[in-house]
């Protein structure tokens, strides 16, 4: 795969950055420049788009204010970040920001060139482990209006996992007629149109 997207990358650890840039060489991106802090600077034009993909250490407040800083110098930039930080209240204000993506480091190669990918495209990324625990809260938190038979809970389970419905169908050893109405049932309960939307309500009661 190729991009003439313009990619630069921050991590204060070496190995992460080398890692990095292995992958978007391999990968046939256009690989700018690797920095060793978070407070870079880019050799582009203000009017110009690119992507940075910032891995953060711990401290939400000064990383908050390094991204709006980074965004109000470069407005079109397309920014992605990876970081340990879970939090639900912190992730919601950065993509508030202008953020494209959030990804913990436990994501695995396959899932960081498809976040990639995806901004590349104008779309926006949040990494499927962060969504699965919000999903999960959310049901918690809603359980006194949601009721979901059980069957629709293991269905749900494998939604929120990235499974088809035909694969959830194999797995339940159900037919994809009524893994499919399963799933339209599921989405009707929790009040959503699809399965992001499962993830956007799951952000919007957050607290």
């Amino acid at each position: 795969m190729t991009s003439k997207t313009p990619i630069y990358i921050s991590s204060y650890c070496p190995l992460v950055l080398l890692g990095l840039e292995f992958m978007l060489k391999r990968e046939n991106y256009l690989f700018k420049k690797k920095f060793m802090s978070a407070e870079i600077t880019i050799s582009e034009d203000h009017e110009s788009s690119f992507l940075v993909l910032f891995h953060l250490e711990e401290g939400f407040v000064s990383n908050i204010k390094l991204i709006k800083r980074f965004i109000i110098r470069y407005p079109l930039a397309k920014i992605m970040i990876l970081s340990e930080n879970g939090n639900q209240r912190h992730i919601k204000k950065f993509f508030k920001s202008g953020i494209r993506a959030y990804m913990l480091p436990t994501i695995c190669d396959g899932k960081l060139k498809q976040a990639i990918q995806e901004v590349l495209s104008g779309k926006s990324f949040l990494d499927s482990c962060i969504s699965e625990t919000w999903v999960t809260m959310t049901l918690q938190r809603t359980e006194p209006k949601v009721h979901l038979t059980r069957r629709e809970r293991e269905v749900l389970d494998l939604i929120v996992a990235e499974h088809t419905t035909k694969e959830i169908a194999e797995k339940l050893f159900i037919s994809s007629c009524t893994a499919e109405t399963h799933r339209i049932n599921i989405i009707r309960k929790l009040g959503v149109r699809n399965t992001a939307g499962i993830v956007r309500e799951a952000m919007r009661m957050g607290s």
